[in-house]
């Protein structure tokens, strides 16, 4: 993500660029089988492999010349013998952003290693006592359905009995059954399909934490950060989607959990980059994006009302998607022909953004963030070319968003913080802490301001 090199996987990259053929994970495994079913000398050799493929591809794009100051040129001749894309270029130019990004992510392993061995310590008796309260809800839903006669955790049985109801539902792209995924229960007014959604979410909490997390005395995540917008993502466990209700189980080394959570981060860098006046001036003048398209939208509204601000925090997250009107209604669940014309109302509120958004349409196969890294676009062979401008859209202020995070990790770091998390826009300390001003003027052309949330549960 650093480049944007149209060859994503390590397999790709190693035959395009140093034309040495190396196998995928999927070409060594046994039919059905997993690595657990590879003898230790298969893993070994294809570990090396990967490793030297990985040194040659460092040292053929210019090796110890991304820790220098000046940017460098790289160049490889095309694989004509196992195919290559003859309109790829063969030169390609690392800038010196490029070098900064790729030093932030170098700098960054260390710190998400040593916060992968940390944990976070678990308050037992919560856990136990999470478990026992979701199972008794997940049982008395379940109940409910039972005595309805179908099992809430069978989507079939679920979608005959709605049908049944009176409850129209699509089907899946098989034909063989009533489609009942959670955005179309949501939609019925139907309370028997609410039932379903409370039984798939207490399950859900069951199974996916507190079942996991029972006898624990630490909680153990690792982090990616090969996501094609360069945010750092959690996974065995992923931490990062611990819903808000059940992170009191999470008890501070320290007793004090420090949080910083950048405000509106996304949205001010979507302003940066668009050089929308009407935002960039709501954002000068102490005021926000959100509450400007609540009174735009529904001008006598309060601005202390929380339901309001939701929707038109909502609005606002779904235009920046480039969402048309259908998609704006499921997300508001407002009729299509009141959202068509709030969405005329946003573009007019809004006009140098939405003619940026309009300019994305056509553009590089790559998006360029603030900090100069690239992030390459899904291709259009495996994806729809809506779904591609919306990346394109998109990949700017998310990808600018966590360059300033990772920075501000790296600050912390740097005054001996205890990081336990990093949670999308948050910074999880262990510890009492004042964080520096510093980390609201990342990006020195931006202002990012933060909120501080202190106490011995993670809020």
């Amino acid at each position: 993500h650093i480049q944007a090199l149209p060859n994503g996987s390590l397999q790709d990259t190693a035959r395009a660029y140093i034309g040495m053929m190396i196998d995928s994970v999927q070409d060594i495994l046994p039919e059905r089988g997993t690595m657990l079913d590879l003898s230790f000398a298969d893993v070994a050799h294809k570990c090396l492999m990967d490793c030297l493929a990985t040194l040659r591809i460092y040292f053929k794009e210019g090796g110890d010349n991304w820790w220098e100051a000046d940017s460098h040129t790289w160049k490889y001749e095309l694989n004509w013998y196992d195919g290559c894309d003859p309109l790829e270029p063969t030169s390609y130019t690392v800038t010196q952003a490029m070098k900064d990004c790729y030093q932030v992510d170098m700098k960054l392993i260390p710190l998400l290693m040593c916060m992968s061995r940390r944990g976070m310590a678990l308050r037992s008796d919560l856990v136990e006592d999470w478990y026992e309260r979701t199972g008794k809800a997940q049982l008395f839903m379940q109940d409910i359905c039972t005595k309805e006669g179908f099992e809430p955790g069978k989507p079939q049985q679920v979608g005959m009995v709605l049908a049944e109801r009176g409850s129209f539902l699509p089907f899946t792209p098989s034909g063989k059954q009533l489609a009942t995924g959670n955005d179309l229960l949501s939609n019925l007014s139907d309370p028997l399909a609410t039932v379903v959604l409370k039984y798939r979410e207490y399950t859900k909490l069951k199974s996916t934490y507190l079942v996991k997390l029972r006898g624990q005395r630490r909680a153990y995540t690792h982090f990616r950060m090969d996501l094609s917008t360069a945010r750092l993502s959690s996974y065995d466990d992923n931490q990062q989607n611990i819903p808000p209700r059940i992170r009191e189980i999470f008890a501070p080394d320290s007793g004090t959990w420090s949080d910083l959570d950048y405000d509106q981060i996304e949205m001010r860098k979507f302003a940066y980059i668009t050089q929308d006046p009407v935002m960039l001036e709501a954002y000068h003048q102490g005021s926000d994006i959100h509450a400007i398209t609540q009174m735009a939208l529904w001008p006598n509204s309060d601005l202390g009302d929380k339901v309001m601000r939701v929707r038109a925090k909502t609005f606002n997250f779904a235009m920046i998607f480039y969402a048309l009107v259908k998609t704006l209604s499921h997300h508001t669940k407002l009729p299509e022909s009141i959202c068509r014309a709030y969405r005329e109302i946003w573009v007019e509120t809004y006009p140098t953004a939405y003619a940026w958004m309009k300019a994305q349409e056509e553009g590089e196969d790559y998006v360029e963030t603030i900090y100069g890294n690239r992030c390459h676009l899904p291709s259009g062979v495996q994806f729809t070319w809506k779904h591609i401008v919306n990346c394109r859209i998109n990949y700017g202020p998310q990808s600018s968003a966590a360059g300033t995070v990772k920075r501000a990790m790296l600050l912390c770091e740097r005054q001996h913080m205890d990081i336990a998390l990093q949670i999308h826009d948050e910074i999880l300390v262990d510890g009492k802490v004042d964080f520096p001003p510093e980390l609201a003027h990342i990006y020195p052309e931006l202002h990012t301001p933060f909120k501080v949330r202190q106490s011995p549960y993670w809020a």
